[in-house]
């Protein structure tokens, strides 16, 4: 689905360059006085970006050990690309608890969870998560968005696992990372 262009003044204005999480805060409330947006702020979570907590994989052991020890092995774009290829079951439109999958010039850049048939949760990078309608979110996420159903958290962490292990890592290395956790 094509994004409306309606919003774009917004989507640029809302790219957050060099800003920390709290100035970002008083950035979007800055913003809501020149566009009237709705996005809404639901909390900090600087630790985590979209993919991990859309597919709430930060409460997994393993997965925390595997980002922290191997730099490049982490739920981004790379490993979404990966599930949409090998997992994700795309929607025709969107459905409650489902996944929205922001894409520009083809590639993934951004996803959150469907609250409604218009909002959405989502974390932007290290900033705070927000509550948004659909073309509420920066203008480097792209302007196609495409629905999926979401896995269980059970489902995306073996996925996570099974990634892993297809970037090198063996069964026994993610196992002594967890336990030196």
């Amino acid at each position: 689905m094509k994004l409306p262009s309606t919003n774009s003044k917004l989507r640029r204005a809302l790219d957050p360059g060099p800003l920390d999480a709290s100035s970002h805060r008083d950035e979007i409330a800055r913003l809501k006085q020149l566009f009237g947006h709705a996005i809404e702020i639901d909390g900090l979570q600087p630790l985590e970006t979209c993919v991990p907590y859309a597919l709430k994989l930060t409460d997994d052991p393993a997965y925390e050990a595997i980002r922290h020890a191997h730099q490049d092995i982490y739920a981004g774009p790379e490993f979404m690309e990966w599930m949409i290829g090998n997992l994700l079951v795309e929607l025709a439109a969107a459905t409650l608890g489902c996944l929205i999958c922001y894409f520009s010039n083809g590639h993934f850049k951004h996803v959150g969870i469907m609250l409604s048939a218009d909002r959405v949760r989502s974390k932007w990078g290290v900033m705070p998560r927000y509550v948004h309608s659909i073309d509420e979110v920066p203008a480097a996420y792209g302007y196609c968005v495409r629905f999926f159903h979401c896995p269980t958290p059970t489902v995306a962490k073996a996925k996570f696992r099974e990634f892993a292990l297809r970037k090198g890592l063996t069964q026994s290395a993610i196992e002594q990372l967890v336990t030196a956790r």
